[in-house]
């Protein structure tokens, strides 16, 4: 699993900017999750600080242990399925 900066300064700008536009709380606490992870922050302390199980914790982030920004687009398409424009799949 992730350890401490594993995200390059692009990476977590382009985090923030999706966070930032995102409505889905599910999608902004995988990110955040990966974000805090990124910090250095224990499973077990960004499992508290998002009000989440550990378990919810672990799995977004092994399910997140190849191109971040991949698993959160397929995420964010799984949720919406067929009813998402094109557009709002590519931002």
């Amino acid at each position: 699993m992730f350890g401490m900066n594993f995200l390059n300064d692009a990476e977590r700008e382009q985090l923030r900017a999706q966070h930032r536009r995102e409505h889905d709380k599910r999608i902004c606490d995988r990110i955040k999750a990966v974000l805090l992870r990124d910090k250095g922050w224990s499973i077990d302390a960004i499992a508290e600080a998002l009000l989440l199980s550990k378990d919810a914790v672990v799995c977004t982030l092994k399910q997140n242990t190849g191109n971040v920004f991949e698993f959160l687009t397929k995420s964010f398409q799984s949720h919406l399925g067929a009813r998402a424009p094109p557009s709002l799949l590519l931002r």
